[in-house]
């Protein structure tokens, strides 16, 4: 449409004279964005709502994919074949037998789900998976691990009873940490040797220099026009670390014990474009991972730590913490010197048939 009306201007001579308007428009709405309409918006929620729910489509593309996604994942879910859930639990029961001291009892909330899913969709499947050898050896293990309970004695009467047989002779349970002082050399030491830790040295905090020469290695990674929409918060003072890893879903049990708590915020300030919403998520996890191998290859564990878009546990961090109105958490990272003998899960991956398709 655009090049039909450009060339019916310069058809008629006034193409320059439209250019011209239209470049007069463009700063207008700009100027009426940046000292009008954005500072109503900033103040007012109920605004901001009608604004993008009749003026705008910045969200439209979005909510579509949530409403997908999200009838997809339950729908398995009632079906009990989800295997992105299996995933999860399995992972849940992970960290409840990597525990430090183990607790006798754990996983009543969520066991027997963990079972129905598992024996469905083997039931489904006329061969061994990774997801599903690894969820055989973890669910093995945990009813080996724990107390006599009813929820539990049921849940182990169930998975005795499947018929699915792994074919994979190796376990995937948790398992303890190497005893090593060798730093790891090659590339494929640091990315095959670098698991997720969650407990601790006490008392050993990291020596900043080595922290900083890991960010330093984190801040190379690649970035949308090398504009790096993120920053890296560190504390290694052990009352604030405490504090902030205490809002961290997911970390009950061990979140007194985190040495160094790294909160990686994203930055949405670098871009006018409502198409690169998403940058500071991409780039700073890009940056993120650099920052886990770098801390690795100098002898610091690691654990990265998801950090949900939820208004009531951000609250509470912006009360602990400085931060923009345009920046969030985009994750969190504890960090410290393993503890001697803790355990680290196997957490199998997918295949490489399960995530890689060539041409299609």
């Amino acid at each position: 449409m655009a090049k039909i009306l450009r060339n019916i201007f310069q058809k008629i001579g006034l193409y320059g004279h439209a250019m011209h308007l239209h470049r007069q428009y463009v700063s207008f709405k700009e100027w009426h964005s940046t000292n009008v309409t954005l500072p109503v918006l900033k103040r007012s929620n109920i605004l901001r709502k009608l604004h993008y729910a009749l003026f705008s489509s910045v969200f439209d593309h979005e909510m579509k994919m949530f409403v997908h996604a999200r009838h997809n994942y339950l729908t398995t879910r009632q079906r009990k074949n989800n295997p992105v859930l299996l995933r999860r639990l399995i992972h849940q029961l992970e960290k409840g037998l990597m525990h430090n001291p183990r607790r006798p009892v754990f996983g009543l909330d969520y066991i027997t789900e963990a079972v129905d899913i598992y024996i469905s969709l083997s039931q489904d499947s006329d061969k061994s998976s990774t997801l599903l050898d690894w969820a055989h050896d973890v669910i093995g293990s945990y009813f080996e691990a724990v107390s006599p309970h009813p929820v539990i004695d049921k849940a182990r009467q169930k998975f005795k009873e499947n018929k699915f047989v792994t074919c994979d002779t190796h376990t995937h349970s948790p398992y303890e940490i190497a005893k090593t002082n060798k730093l790891p050399v090659t590339f494929d030491d640091v990315v095959r040797g670098r698991k997720s830790v969650r407990w601790f040295e006490e008392g050993r905090i990291p020596d900043r220099k080595l922290i900083d020469e890991a960010i330093e290695l984190a801040s190379l990674a690649p970035s949308s026009c090398n504009r790096q929409p993120f920053e890296f918060r560190v504390f290694d003072d052990k009352t604030l670390a405490d504090k902030i890893m205490a809002l961290a879903p997911g970390t009950g049990g061990f979140n007194h014990n985190v040495p160094v708590v790294i909160v990686v915020n994203g930055m949405m300030n670098v871009s006018p474009s409502s198409g690169d919403l998403h940058l500071m998520y991409v780039d700073a996890s890009l940056a993120a991972m650099n920052l886990m191998n770098a801390l690795y290859s100098r002898g610091i564990a690691s654990c990265a730590i998801n950090w949900p878009d939820l208004p009531k546990t951000e609250k509470p961090l912006r009360q602990l913490i400085e931060m923009e109105e345009f920046a969030r958490p985009v994750m969190i990272i504890a960090a410290g010197y393993a503890r001697p003998n803790s355990m680290v899960a196997c957490s199998t991956r997918k295949g490489i048939d399960e995530i890689r398709k060539y041409n299609r």
